[in-house]
């Protein structure tokens, strides 16, 4: 196996990407080491992100359960560093230890997320061919479109940051 050269970001970037990474900063209170390393190289990629994040933030969808579908999609794409970096922000919502783990085995002890969790299994499994048997399965579960698709866009979000992952490699999660 070939060793992976670090990707070298500018962490400074462009004024643009400098407020987008502080945006970031006000929002989650943190500044993810994944974007710095990569997204400010593009300030149009991180102005994308975040908007696309904080209007998902926004939606149907509550805190807890795009943490369970974050948590499910980088543990089903085995991205380490974006499931420890999950994991904090779920303890930081206050998700249990329990509900952290079941959320990583696209499982929940509520019936219902539980359905949903494996949408979300299957639709990164499956690159987004989904079945017709999980789509009546996520429709059974009592989810309607805006629900259905707003899952999906949160899937296709973390899916975009567990790619940086990988290209970033293990690094630091975060900068206080």
């Amino acid at each position: 196996m070939t060793s992976r050269k670090p990707f070298v970001g500018s962490i400074t970037g462009t004024d643009g990407a400098r407020q987008g990474l502080g945006d970031v900063q006000d929002w989650l209170g943190m500044t993810p080491e994944i974007m710095m390393k990569i997204m400010t190289a593009s300030p149009s990629v991180l102005s994308g992100y975040i908007d696309f994040s904080v209007t998902l933030a926004g939606g149907v969808l509550d805190a807890k359960f795009r943490e369970q579908i974050a948590l499910a999609v980088s543990a089903a794409n085995q991205s380490q560093v974006s499931i420890a970096y999950h994991s904090g922000v779920a303890k930081r919502i206050g998700m249990s230890e329990d509900e952290i783990i079941d959320s990583q085995q696209c499982q929940s002890s509520d019936a219902r997320r539980a359905a949903a969790l494996k949408f979300v299994s299957e639709l990164v499994v499956w690159r987004g061919q989904v079945s017709p048997a999980a789509v009546l399965g996520i429709r059974s579960a009592g989810y309607g479109d805006a629900e259905i698709i707003e899952i999906a866009a949160n899937v296709a979000v973390v899916t975009l940051t567990n790619c940086f992952a990988c290209i970033v490699g293990r690094q630091p999660i975060a900068t206080q």
